[in-house]
């Protein structure tokens, strides 16, 4: 399992604490038009994210001679428990082999059902949907138009050709000119009613408002043209979990976060290093701007322990903290002393305790 993705894994404890809460995600893929070169098709990822908190728990590559169906259970292998979470995900990935793996991971799934599954679909359009009350619906207005979508839920048919379906539902969306979805779900109602299959059909699309969407008009990647070896994927997983980085800062301009974190480091580095330091030249520069960049990562203050490397060890509190006495810590100037590193030793650090009143 990648480290990173075990890592963002393993914080969904944190979000959510309840061992009953459902934890919805969402599978889309994305291509990076700026990486087609001559003879090579753009790169393309297929991307697992957490539709109520928008951030990217793991992505992975889909091969240019393969589709986003294969890497399906590749993807959330990186996941490495899928205990009561629902997958949502477009009528591509409403297949039988994805219900059937999901049923082993203990996860739940709701799949638009389309064309890609005639016999399903056509069962599912002939049901009485007329003699079914609408039991949720849901009106908002923005970007200059009103949008109404409705919801219709049923107990999955007997015989219904699809793995683990609970249920069934009907969801329409009116706008200027009505748009209806087939979908089905492995979730009971007693664990999702209309309301909440509504929610989670609707939360499909935040990958693509949180995620794609900002990457391209935010951070420009299909304008990017960096092409060479795994870069691209690389630079495109990078910029998810910096959108999910800065959601988790509590950043929902994307772009004003993007000028929060240059900018603290750009200030910093003026008023404490070039507006203190005579500077010769270009190679002089270089080096003070490396040293600084070295200590404003990993000696600030500002770099508590919540803050640091997801895979550096935490170090063993130390609970008697009125009994410290001196921790041996040494200062080191650098830059002529511009900048104060202070450091433990690593060997043998001496810690001196008090008496006791």
């Amino acid at each position: 399992m990648p480290p990173y993705a075990a890592h963002r894994a393993g914080q969904l404890h944190d979000f959510y604490d309840d061992p009953d809460e459902l934890i919805p995600m969402t599978v889309e893929g994305k291509t990076s038009r700026g990486s087609a070169t001559t003879g090579r098709s753009a790169r393309h990822r297929l991307g697992v994210l957490l539709a109520e908190d928008g951030g990217m728990v793991a992505t992975c590559d889909v091969s240019a001679k393969s589709n986003e169906i294969t890497a399906f259970a590749s993807l959330l292998d990186q996941i490495g428990c899928l205990t009561n979470v629902v997958i949502t995900a477009d009528r591509l990935h409403c297949q039988r082999e994805h219900t059937r793996y999901l049923h082993r991971r203990d996860a739940f799934y709701v799949f638009h059902v389309g064309g890609n599954q005639p016999k399903l679909f056509d069962q599912l359009d002939a049901l009485a949907w007329k003699d079914v009350p609408i039991e949720w619906t849901t009106y908002d207005r923005g970007h200059g138009r009103t949008e109404i979508r409705t919801i219709q839920v049923l107990p999955a048919p007997p015989g219904i050709r699809f793995p683990r379906a609970r249920e069934v539902f009907l969801l329409e969306r009116y706008v200027y000119d009505p748009a209806w979805m087939l979908g089905v779900t492995s979730l009971p109602a007693d664990l999702a009613g209309p309301r909440r299959l509504a929610e989670l059909v609707r939360g499909e699309w935040s990958i693509e408002n949180q995620d794609h969407y900002v990457r391209d008009a935010t951070l420009g990647e299909d304008r990017c043209r960096i092409r060479t070896a795994s870069a691209p994927s690389i630079l495109a997983t990078m910029r998810s979990y910096a959108l999910g980085a800065l959601r988790l800062l509590n950043h929902t301009n994307i772009a004003e976060g993007i000028r929060w974190a240059r900018d603290d480091f750009r200030q910093s580095c003026r008023c404490e290093l070039l507006d203190r330091c005579l500077l010769w030249k270009e190679r002089h520069l270089r080096q003070a701007l490396r040293e600084y960049e070295e200590f404003y990562n990993q000696h600030r203050a500002h770099q508590v322990l919540a803050q640091g490397a997801p895979l550096r060890a935490v170090p063993d509190p130390i609970t008697d903290l009125a009994g410290i006495v001196d921790l041996n810590v040494r200062r080191r100037d650098r830059l002529g002393g511009v900048l104060s590193r202070r450091e433990r030793p690593n060997l043998n650090p001496r810690i001196s305790f008090s008496s006791a009143p």
